[in-house]
């Protein structure tokens, strides 16, 4: 089975899913991201803000998780030396300058609430009805499993996972805003969950976009597992194996 995360492919715009099953095109967004929290897998991590979309582009402030950052663009742009999208962002120490971060640092929904404002089934309702609305989106299955990570969240083991029919699909996989909302109320109102998965599956091929508690209460976009030896063995929390 071949796995592609959001991190690996959203910054192509439109967003091009090609992996022999299906292609899905970008269509309009479902939401448009206004503001994005600074995320990190270390609670006390920073993040260099950089002045331009590239790796050795020289720095123009460092953030912590948690910080909050007002996007001047809502769609990610490429640059070499980074596979995924770079943001545009207001730099907060000085609001009259624009920097750039990339996108697997990035939430698109603020910190949840330690204590969610609905009961699990209602949330997970109201999550299946949204979908469900999306023009063109069939929901094909819903499930809820052990999300078999070793080093996640301790206390929340499980995942939901969403399927779709791959037609029409691409009304929602092609939305990171609207799935990063999506599963930070999911992870927020079901105290056991950790994980929440998007895909479409279909002969043994996937097209997956995973989101998971953060340090920081956040809720972000899973990247992929990378290396020389990424192909070996589980991938950490955080990350997913990518085709």
């Amino acid at each position: 089975m071949r796995i592609s995360s959001f991190r690996k492919l959203s910054a192509l715009a439109p967003l091009f899913l090609a992996l022999g099953l299906c292609v899905i095109r970008s269509t309009s967004a479902l939401a448009q991201a206004q503001l994005g929290w600074v995320s990190t897998l270390e609670a006390n991590s920073s993040v260099n803000l950089r002045k331009n979309p590239a790796t050795n582009a020289s720095i123009q402030a460092s953030v912590k998780t948690g910080q909050k950052l007002e996007l001047l663009n809502s769609q990610p742009q490429r640059a070499v030396g980074f596979s995924g999208g770079w943001y545009q962002v207001r730099v907060p120490q000085a609001p009259q300058e624009a920097a750039w971060i990339r996108g697997d640092f990035l939430s698109f929904a603020a910190p949840i609430r330690p204590q969610g404002s609905q009961s699990c089934d209602d949330a997970i309702a109201q999550a299946e009805q949204r979908l469900k609305s999306v023009p063109k989106t069939q929901l094909i299955q819903r499930t809820k499993v052990a999300h078999r990570y070793t080093d996640g969240p301790s206390n929340r083991p499980d995942a939901i996972n969403f399927s779709f029919k791959e037609q029409g699909a691409t009304h929602v996989l092609s939305s990171p805003v609207f799935m990063n909302q999506m599963a930070a109320s999911l992870i927020e109102n079901c105290p056991f969950v950790s994980l929440v998965s998007f895909g479409v599956i279909s002969q043994g091929d996937a097209v997956i976009f995973t989101y998971g508690l953060m340090p920081g209460q956040l809720v972000r976009a899973f990247g992929c597992k990378s290396g020389p030896d990424s192909h070996v063995g589980p991938a950490p929390w955080g990350q997913q194996p990518c085709s």
